[in-house]
């Protein structure tokens, strides 16, 4: 199953805390990376890096890895982008979208504010 969530709304929470379910980041596909391992607290400052190059693969790319992966685990979790989502619904990939309610938008900024600063 895919699993498409907004940002904040517990992507990594539920992968680490779901037996099956895999957090299928998109920034290996979306950004060209530098090379070398780094650790996990400088892959999440990278989504906020505005220096990186957009690949010129994606959102295809990115796609076709979720087409690969999907049936290797339970729960295969995306970040939304409707670039990917028009990529998913034109190869009939059934998909469910988490999203926060409109109300919650104070909540999710103080989440967003929390995460980054």
């Amino acid at each position: 199953m895919v699993i498409i969530a907004f940002a904040g709304v517990g992507k990594t929470y539920f992968c680490n805390n779901v037996e099956g379910a895999k957090d299928f980041v998109c920034m290996p596909y979306k950004y060209i990376l530098p090379k070398g391992k780094i650790d996990a607290a400088e892959e999440e400052a990278r989504k906020a890096d505005l220096s990186l190059e957009i690949n010129s693969d994606y959102p295809q790319n990115y796609v076709n890895a979720i087409l690969e992966n999907m049936n290797r685990c339970d729960y295969l979790v995306i970040p939304s982008d409707a670039r990917v989502l028009a990529g998913l619904k034109d190869k009939n990939v059934p998909y469910i979208l988490c999203y926060p309610e409109v109300g919650l938008k104070d909540e999710y900024k103080k989440r967003y504010l929390q995460k980054y600063y």
